[in-house]
């Protein structure tokens, strides 16, 4: 869908308030049991014809980067511990309240620009990341 950027993805991609923004989520399963919700939001000038895309089981990266020669080159993002509401709960076959994950952030494509803001939940009982420095 396309939505008016607003708030923390107006801010994410540094667009002004109201400006068109792609919006998908996507389910992400292993071995058919769901393990993250993910919620992606792409400045929609950038990626005309994207919501006409079937992108199942397709890497969004990878078709960024076929279809509109754009790589995600770097990125910053923030974890931090939430837990599960009713909604999330019921999509992840989580208790509500169990703990979550969530990764927020914004990816830069190869010129440095803000080409997607992200937030993914992950269920804290099947994720861990690892970090390098």
């Amino acid at each position: 869908a396309e939505h008016p950027a607003a708030g923390e993805v107006a801010e994410g991609l540094t667009v002004p308030a109201g400006t068109p923004v792609i919006y998908l989520k996507r389910l992400r399963l292993a071995g058919g049991e769901p393990l993250a919700l993910q919620w992606s939001y792409l400045p929609a000038s950038l990626f005309p014809g994207l919501l006409a895309a079937d992108l199942s089981g397709r890497s969004l990266y990878e078709y960024l980067q076929v279809h509109y020669g754009v790589s995600i080159m770097a990125g910053r993002k923030m974890v931090e511990g939430v837990v599960a509401d009713r909604r999330i709960a019921q999509a992840l076959h989580v208790p509500e309240g169990a703990p979550m994950l969530r990764l927020s952030g914004t990816n830069l494509d190869q010129s440095g620009e803000p080409v997607e803001y992200g937030v993914t939940l992950y269920r804290a009982d099947k994720y861990k990341f690892y970090v390098d420095f």
